[in-house]
């Protein structure tokens, strides 16, 4: 019941998150848009099959994300010098799909490892909460230095997100 709980807690700060987010006022925040609804919907269609699935889909989003901002990139961009949303959405994610396959619930013990492989679930389970971990402290860190206040909050509300889902691991 609990994980339930916190599952359909994370669900709605991500859907107030994008709702709230810049790239529908601004038209060069509408990638980072599109990486945001791809995480809500991978969280509202998680199961034991489409974990993975949805983990590979995100992972791949953010190297194109990280790509697609690149420096290095030729495509002119207007984004905000002291914007943290890059990062912060490829982190993100990295976050998703970290936790997905474990929100999922019912894993075999295989697919978490054992002995045969040198690493156990529970050291599985603490990178994830730590990738989690990361990703709310950065979180904090972008919303401090956003100037927008609805940018402001929907670093806040992803970061929250992602403490709910990480909380669903260990639940």
């Amino acid at each position: 019941m609990l994980h339930e709980v916190l599952h359909l807690a994370a669900v709605a700060l991500a859907a107030v998150a994008a709702c709230v987010h810049p790239g529908w006022r601004r038209k060069a925040a509408a990638v980072d848009l599109a990486a945001v609804i791809a995480m809500l919907v991978a969280m509202v269609n998680v199961t034991y099959a489409s974990a993975p699935v949805w983990s590979i889909a995100l992972l791949g989003a953010a190297m194109a994300l990280a790509a697609w901002r690149s420096p290095r990139s030729r495509r002119q961009r207007t984004v905000a010098p002291r914007s943290c949303a890059v990062p912060h959405t490829a982190l993100g994610l990295v976050a998703t799909a970290a936790i997905l396959p474990l929100m999922a619930g019912g894993m075999p013990a295989e697919v978490l490892g054992h002995a045969g492989h040198g690493a156990s679930a529970g050291a599985l389970v603490a990178v994830v909460l730590g990738v989690a971990g990361c990703h709310a402290g950065a979180s904090v860190l972008a919303s401090v230095r956003e100037v927008h206040t609805l940018s402001r909050i929907q670093h806040v509300l992803m970061g929250g997100t992602t403490l709910l889902m990480a909380a669903t691991v260990i639940a």
